[in-house]
């Protein structure tokens, strides 16, 4: 049925608001397989600039992300989506960075200026990450080769402690986000230093 759906969809799309966007690529997203149907989602990514103003940036998020899961790169809606949430950065807690981080890094959207203000947020309110949120946090940062010293400085003594909790795959990203950064990072340094 969401096979048939999806291909009489993207003519209703184009009048769609904000809430029907979120839920359409929410749904068709999981039910349909990864770039089965580019056409319906490419329509759900061009309607979103007529809808952005009735959304959140947690909401454009969970659009982006959709398309994401969807196969879709796009570009413009990336832009939109970036803009969005730097307008309602306050707002956006420990798990809406990770995914930000992850999702545009997974869209190869590379924004120094988005990822610099990700960074500070993820500071502000550094103390309600964990470790898998924090390493889904700069595995965004990784994949963008974007630096983030910065952030291996604030969550210093959480990444030492979770080492034993990453996989043998997290503890080399991390390691080899401590090789790259220009700051000190002694004890990080040191506890990493053993990673293959």
């Amino acid at each position: 049925i969401y096979v048939a759906l999806a291909t009489v969809l993207p003519e209703a799309v184009k009048r769609a608001d904000g809430r029907s966007l979120l839920t359409l690529s929410d749904v068709f997203s999981r039910r349909l397989k990864r770039d089965s149907n580019p056409h319906l989602f490419s329509t759900l990514a061009r309607q979103l600039p007529n809808a952005l103003y009735q959304l959140t940036g947690k909401d454009v998020l969970r659009i982006l992300s959709s398309l994401d899961a969807a196969g879709l790169a796009d570009m413009l809606a990336c832009r939109q989506v970036a803009r969005k949430l730097l307008a309602e950065l306050d707002e956006l807690d420990s798990v809406d960075l990770a995914d930000a981080s992850a999702v545009f890094a997974s869209q190869g959207y590379r924004n120094p200026e988005l990822y610099s203000a990700l960074a500070r947020r993820a500071v502000d309110v550094k103390d309600s990450f964990d470790a898998p949120t924090v390493f889904r946090l700069l595995s965004g940062f990784s994949q963008n080769a974007v630096a983030c010293d910065e952030l291996l400085e604030s969550f210093s003594t959480l990444l030492v402690s979770s080492k034993d909790q990453f996989t043998p795959h997290e503890r080399h990203v991390v390691k080899q986000l401590v090789a790259d950064a220009d700051a000190p990072l002694k004890t990080l340094r040191e506890s990493y230093r053993d990673e293959t």
